[in-house]
């Protein structure tokens, strides 16, 4: 499945036999899916684990840069 992620460009890259993978981003650091003009998850029902758990998890747990302080 993640050849086939890379090959639409739904992730930029992947490490074999892992479930480690990096979603694409848009030009401007935007999720992959997110709708520029709502700035809602355009698979919101169907997200990845890792949109699940943000911002609970990463280098930064708690911060979003979409949210509004």
């Amino acid at each position: 499945a993640a050849k086939r992620l890379k090959a639409e460009g739904v992730i930029s890259s992947y490490r074999q036999g892992t479930d480690l993978f990096m979603l694409t981003q848009k030009a401007n650091r935007d999720c992959y899916f997110m709708d520029t003009k709502t700035r809602l998850c355009t698979v919101y029902e169907k997200r990845p684990d890792v949109c699940r758990q943000f911002p609970s998890i990463g280098p930064r747990p708690g911060f979003c840069p979409v949210r509004k302080v």
